[in-house]
C-alpha cells in the first residue's frame, strides 16, 4: 500500500522546522509528497535504485531543504551587510 500524508501532518512537519506555507504551496507540496511516496528512483548516471521514501519522509526532505535555503540566504545577507556597511 502506498503511503500518504495529510495536510495537518504536512503543516506539523513544516512547523518542526519553524516554517509556514501558503495554502497554495502547502497543497502543491502535499500533492508532490503523496505522488512521490514509495516510488523507486534511479541514481543519476549509474542506474542503481535509491531507497524509497514515504510521503512523510518526502515532507521532511522538502522542509529541511527549505529551512537550509533560508538559513543560507540569511547568512549571505548578513555577510553582505557586514562587508558593505561594516556592521
Amino acid at each position: 500500500m502506498k503511503s500518504s500524508i495529510t495536510m495537518i501532518e504536512l503543516v506539523a512537519i513544516y512547523n518542526q522546522y519553524d516554517l509556514t506555507l501558503s495554502d497554495k504551496d502547502a497543497q502543491e507540496t502535499l500533492d508532490q509528497c503523496n505522488e512521490q511516496a514509495d516510488q523507486v528512483y534511479l541514481k543519476y548516471g549509474v542506474g542503481e535504485p535509491l531507497p524509497t521514501r514515504s510521503a512523510s519522509e518526502w515532507a521532511h526532505y522538502y522542509a529541511s531543504g527549505l529551512a537550509h535555503e533560508i538559513l543560507c540566504d540569511s547568512m549571505a545577507a548578513d555577510d553582505f551587510h557586514r562587508n558593505a556597511y561594516g556592521e
